[in-house]
């Protein structure tokens, strides 16, 4: 790795991290994470085992915002960061991009190539050398429809350069399937060009980390496999492309001593009349179709979970070391809570959605984040208001130090007490308007104009007596001689003004 392309992974790498970390998004949930890291770290790697991670596409900022979850010390290693293949036509359309990208390691793409094209043959070689290869299966940005009755797990037909990545590698590689879930809401498709490049705030991101895919099962797939695939009937990478069946039967004898060996053997899946470029096309065709189940079981997983704010069952939830880590005893009481059943979907709730209902409740000085203001209500929904303020004023009443002294102060009060305000404890001579919003008292000299409103009063010598009061202090009840009115620095008017019996002065 260059001292270039380390500058410039770390510098994206720390830019993304610093994204999640400012509050610019609501929340940022990881499963699995372990399972990354036992591949990255797996002395596997040292003989030419690489990874594969494949995920869905669902943003423009898929990549790289979703790799600021990775510790910073990952950035300063290539091994340790992904390869990940890129469009030409997107990333490399300048010396500027081209540049940035390939010190960025991004592999240059060129759409309608086919799979035989130089930037296949570099991620095969680069996995043969135990490298890390993250692949969109569905060549683009596809955002999921908003139609309630479509499966939002349902991605288009996966390319076979990933099928071809995977079975021409020489070793076993790992194969992760991932699925993204809020970073089409974070950078949605179709907006105008003012918004097009701004992400829209307070979003929540999920990313999960599926079980490595077993090799056993691949290759099971495919002695069963006997199905024609849908080929390509372009001229340019396709079946019909002329230097097509040489391509396919260099890669039949790349199979033979690949991985999968005897499994992807193009004789055992050949019938009369099909020849070698079928053969190896329908073979290439069961493994990228298996790749892409993978991926969607693992995504109506993650849709069945935030459905019923419970955790995959094959999944561990874990919230990555750094910005996202929550502390052991947290973790342990936030499993204790989602083992519960719940009949309602708390966590899909907007933030601000669930921060009115907990206020309501009383319960808000004890919440700060999205998935502790959803555990909030599901405790609440299961033990019962008194029982969790109980439980709460309980937990916080011991314990030592300026955390837990801010606490007692946010404590629930009775008749008397403080109470609380949207912007913390109020004065106790503040005066409250409705339940839960409060007036701080005025300060001493001040006039009430109406609630919520005062007026301060004035120094006594700098306030000036009417003439109505002149007239009125008056012992002998004469009014002042003749009132002229000046307007900028000259004399303007005189009127004459009468006295109390009547007669002009």
């Amino acid at each position: 790795m260059s001292l270039l392309s380390k500058a410039t992974v770390g510098a994206v790498g720390l830019l993304c991290k610093t994204f999640l970390n400012i509050g610019y998004c609501s929340s940022v949930t990881i499963h699995g994470f372990e399972n990354l890291r036992e591949a990255l770290e797996s002395s596997g790697r040292t003989v030419g085992c690489g990874v594969v991670t494949i995920a869905n596409h669902i943003s423009t900022l898929d990549d790289p915002v979703v790799w600021g979850i990775l510790p910073s010390r990952y950035y300063l290693s290539s091994r340790l960061t992904r390869w990940t293949l890129g469009a030409s036509d997107i990333m490399f359309t300048n010396p500027l991009f081209s540049f940035f990208f390939r010190h960025g390691q991004v592999i240059e793409t060129f759409r309608g190539k086919g799979i035989f094209q130089p930037a296949v043959d570099d991620a095969i070689e680069k996995l043969n050398g135990g490298a890390w290869i993250h692949l969109f299966g569905e060549g683009k940005v596809n955002q999921p429809a908003t139609d309630p009755t479509q499966d939002p797990a349902k991605l288009l037909r996966f390319k076979w350069g990933v099928g071809r990545i995977v079975m021409e590698t020489a070793n076993t590689p790992v194969i992760i399937p991932m699925w993204l879930t809020g970073f089409d809401r974070l950078m949605p498709e179709g907006r105008s060009l003012l918004w097009k490049f701004i992400p829209r705030p307070r979003v929540s991101l999920s990313v999960t980390f599926g079980k490595p895919v077993d090799a056993n099962e691949i290759r099971n797939a495919l002695h069963t496999h006997r199905a024609t695939p849908g080929v390509s009937g372009s001229t340019s990478g396709g079946l019909s492309d002329p230097r097509r069946p040489q391509e396919e039967q260099k890669s039949s004898e790349i199979l033979r001593a690949a991985w999968l060996g005897e499994a992807a053997n193009p004789e055992l899946l050949e019938e009369p009349g099909r020849d070698t470029v079928a053969a190896v096309a329908s073979v290439r065709s069961a493994v990228t179709a298996l790749l892409q189940r993978k991926v969607e079981e693992l995504g109506r997983e993650v849709r069945r979970t935030q459905d019923t704010m419970q955790p995959p069952q094959s999944l561990r939830r874990t919230r990555h070391a750094g910005p996202l880590l929550a502390s052991q005893n947290n973790h342990r009481a936030l499993e204790a809570v989602m083992e519960t059943e719940s009949q309602m979907p708390w966590g899909m709730l907007k933030t601000d959605t669930m921060r009115a209902i907990l206020k309501d409740l009383g319960l808000a000085a004890y919440t700060e984040r999205h998935e502790e203001m959803a555990q909030r209500l599901q405790q609440v929904e299961k033990d019962g208001l008194d029982a969790v303020i109980k439980r709460l004023e309980r937990s916080q009443g011991g314990g030592s130090g300026a955390g837990n002294q801010r606490a007692r102060k946010r404590k629930l009060g009775g008749e008397g007490s403080a109470r609380l305000s949207s912007r913390g404890l109020a004065r106790k001579d503040s005066k409250p308007i409705f339940e839960g919003v409060v007036l701080p008292a005025p300060p001493k000299p001040c006039r009430q104009v109406f609630v919520g409103v005062v007026m301060p009063s004035l120094p006594r010598k700098m306030r000036r007596t009417s003439l109505k009061r002149r007239a009125e202090s008056d012992d002998e009840g004469l009014q002042y001689g003749s009132l002229q009115t000046r307007r900028k620095g000259r004399r303007t008017a005189s009127f004459p003004v009468t006295n109390s019996d009547g007669y002009e002065n």
